[in-house]
């Protein structure tokens, strides 16, 4: 696969000169830095769409650094094609964090409205904070009314900026304030029967 990319982008290298064949060359390195610099250059230098999927597809499913499956996200963003959103999703289940929060954030990005739930699902199984604040940020954006129970569980998180965030959306979904008392948000939850549905 990874051989089928390259030979693929070198197809562009005697119309456009020796900065293809390049970078291309960069997409083999074992330097993480020389292979992120490889993948934004092509995104910005080659017009053919299918090679640039092909290669952010490569880079986020396949490529052993966090950093360049961080980016790889990041530009299927930038494209605003929302064909690579399945893939992004997938990525929120990456064993690095740093993946996740860029997977996390771009599922709001990408406007994902049909994956709230599952982002509020990440929500509580999620250990990183960092990755928690971006799911609950994504949540917002997103306007997920109907994610009301995982940011009330967020209300006993153990780091003050989550619980924070938490209520703010809880407080902005609801049009509810209850402060930061776990148990009467519980008690709301539970007489309103059916979390709040988007509109």
């Amino acid at each position: 696969m990874k051989l089928l990319l390259i030979c693929s982008i070198l197809l562009f290298v005697i119309s456009c000169g020796g900065g293809i064949s390049e970078q291309t060359a960069n997409l083999k390195s074992t330097r993480s830095q020389d292979r992120v610099w490889a993948i934004e250059w092509l995104y910005d230098n080659v017009d053919n769409k299918n090679i640039v999927k092909k290669m952010l597809k490569e880079a986020l499913l396949r490529d052993q650094s966090p950093v360049v499956r961080s980016i790889s996200i990041r530009l299927m963003v930038k494209s605003g094609d929302r064909e690579y959103l399945p893939l992004v999703v997938k990525a929120l289940d990456d064993e690095n964090a740093l993946v996740r929060m860029e997977a996390a954030q771009s599922v709001g990005s990408f406007a994902g409205f049909e994956y709230q739930e599952l982002l509020g699902e990440k929500l509580v199984d999620e250990q990183d904070v960092w990755v928690k604040l971006k799911l609950i940020k994504s949540l917002r954006y997103l306007r997920a009314k109907k994610v009301v129970r995982p940011l009330i569980d967020m209300l006993q998180d153990e780091n003050p900026s989550v619980r924070h965030q938490a209520l703010a959306a809880l407080e902005i979904f609801t049009k509810t304030k209850l402060g930061f008392k776990y148990e009467a948000w519980d008690e709301w939850y539970k007489s309103n029967q059916k979390p709040t549905q988007n509109k």
